[in-house]
């Protein structure tokens, strides 16, 4: 599983919604929602739109490979 996908699944697990929920919040089947979340297929700009409102956060969080959110303090950029 991408990197990505990874940070998407968790930061779904810590909010408390299912892949069912996040199928009904995009209007999509819950199987579509699976294949997107495991990187089989890719989510539609209005998708990523409606997770980061879900979730309340920064594209850069879920969406990007190399965030500085997810580095620890003592971390330094590759």
């Amino acid at each position: 599983m991408r990197r990505v996908n990874r940070k998407l699944k968790a930061t779904r697990k810590e909010h408390g919604v299912t892949q069912e929920d996040m199928a009904e919040v995009l209007g999509i089947s819950t199987s579509s929602y699976c294949d997107k979340e495991n990187g089989l297929s890719e989510f539609k700009q209005s998708e990523i739109d409606n997770i980061l409102d879900l979730f309340s956060v920064e594209y850069e969080k879920i969406f990007c490979k190399n965030s500085h959110a997810n580095r620890t303090k003592n971390q330094k950029p590759a």
